[in-house]
C-alpha cells in the first residue's frame, strides 16, 4: 500500500520480482476522506489500513480493506500533540514519541 497526496488516494499494489526488476500494478484505489490533505503515515494490520491524516479533517482513520469503508477513529487536537494508539500500532503527529500511555476507558 502507498499513499499519493496528489491524487488524494491510497493505492493497493501487487508487486512481482522477475529476477531483474520489481514490477508493480495497482489493484485498487481508495480516496481520502473529504478535507484530508495528506497522509503522514500508513500501517496495515490484519484486514485494515490505518492512516494518520493531516488537513482540516486530520486524525487517525481506519479503512476496512474488504469493504473499503473509511472511518475516523480519532480527531487531531489543536491543543495536544500526543500519541494515538490502536492495536499494536502507534501514531504521532510529530516525528518524536517520548512516552506512550495506555488509555483504559
Amino acid at each position: 500500500m502507498c499513499a499519493d497526496d496528489d491524487q488524494r488516494s491510497i493505492i493497493q499494489l501487487e508487486l512481482e520480482y522477475n529476477g531483474v526488476t520489481i514490477i508493480g500494478s495497482g489493484l485498487r484505489q481508495i480516496k481520502y476522506p473529504n478535507d484530508v490533505s495528506g497522509v503522514d503515515s500508513l500501517y496495515v494490520l490484519r484486514q485494515s489500513a490505518y492512516l494518520a491524516a493531516s488537513g482540516t479533517a486530520g486524525g487517525l482513520y481506519s479503512c476496512n480493506l474488504e469493504t473499503l469503508d473509511v472511518e475516523r477513529l480519532l480527531r487531531n487536537s489543536s491543543d495536544s500533540r500526543g500519541c494515538m494508539v490502536t492495536g499494536a500500532a502507534s501514531f504521532s503527529p510529530t516525528a518524536k514519541i517520548t512516552r506512550v500511555k495506555p488509555l483504559i476507558p
